[in-house]
Order: C-alpha cells, then structure tokens, then sequence
C-alpha cells in the first residue's frame, strides 16, 4: 500500500520547498525519497526489487526507522546494513545477497540497468539451485550404491578369512571369490567417485 508523504523529504533537508514523495518509505529508492519524480525509472523499480528481495532473505525491510523522516534520511545517505549481517543465522546464498545488495546501491549508475537483468540473475541462480539440487540426489543415489558394495566387499573377504581358515576350498571357489572381492571393490569405488 503506497502512503503519500508531503513535504517531509525537503524538511529533513532543510530545504524551504515541499517536494511531493509518493510510495512506502521502507522500499523507496534515493531518488524517491528525495522527491526527486524526475529521475526516478526503471533503476528505481529496480531498486524498489532489491528492497523486496533483502526483506525476502532477511525477513526485515531495508531500511527501518521510528518515523518517515529518519527512514527517509538513511535511505538518501544508502545506510542498509548488509543482508548477510543483517540476519546471520540465515543460510543465504551470496550470489543473492550480492545482487539484492547491487540492487540497493545509493547511486542508480551503480544498480543493475533494469529489471530484466535482475530476472536473468534470479533465473540463472534459480536454474543453478536446481542442479545443484539434482546433483544432490544423483550423489545420494551413488552414496547407497557405493555402500551397498562397501558392505558385499567386507562380507566377502570376511567369508575368504572364514574359508581359509577351515582349509576346505577349493582353488577355483577362491579365485572365483577373489574376483567377487574386487568386483565389489571396484563398483564400491565407482559408485563413491561418481558421488564426488
């Protein structure tokens, strides 16, 4: 919901005329705040994303303040406490803490030049999360295979301790069962580097 806001960004400043501020201080970008209509476009919307995306990670706005005027005057001075110091016991991935923090840059030469960019980023880090997350699943897949050979290899050469003990195999069931030991040794082995 935008609130309107009349005349408060130039008495912060000092200044003798009321500039018109329309929009929801926490998400406004510099030039807003300032009242500045005629340099705000898509580097402000773009702004207004990196506000939405920081609330997104670190479940607080921005820019916080116990009035309009205070959270108008840290947003024209940039002061926004870095998303990863802002909620440490969150596991946020840096490529998003890195794009909402470039989103949220003071000066708008600084942001991402417009809201397609922003997308692409999201979307590839979205396309890479899902890989990952493949990749996750592919491993643990490989893990309970690797393991599941692990096992038949100690087995295995447990039984070929146990045979050579009562002395009553023959030499062809041991070769046989030093094959299914490495047999077992390899497809262990494979099945762990392929996890890595």
């Amino acid at each position: 919901v935008a609130n309107a806001q009349f005349g408060a960004c130039a008495a912060a400043r000092g200044e003798k005329n009321p500039c018109i501020v329309i929009g929801s201080p926490n998400y406004m970008s510099p030039e807003q705040a300032m009242g500045r209509n005629d340099e705000v476009g898509s580097w402000s919307d773009v702004y207004g994303l990196g506000a939405v995306l920081y609330e997104v990670l670190t479940l607080a706005p921005p820019v916080q303040g116990t009035d309009t005027v205070t959270i108008f005057q840290k947003v024209e001075r940039g002061e926004i406490v870095p998303v990863q110091d802002k909620a440490p016991e969150r596991r946020i991935p840096p490529e998003l803490a890195d794009l909402c923090m470039s989103c949220l840059e003071l000066r708008r030469e600084d942001r991402p030049p417009d809201v397609r960019v922003l997308c692409r980023v999201m979307e590839s880090w979205l396309d890479g999360n899902r890989e990952r997350e493949r990749s996750a699943e592919r491993a643990f897949v490989e893990v309970g295979r690797g393991q599941r050979y692990s096992d038949a290899y100690f087995r295995l050469r447990s039984s070929r301790r146990h045979g050579e003990t009562l002395g009553d195999s023959s030499e062809s069931d041991e070769r046989a069962l030093e094959h299914e030991i490495a047999a077992a040794f390899f497809q262990a082995h494979d099945a762990f580097t392929r996890a890595l």
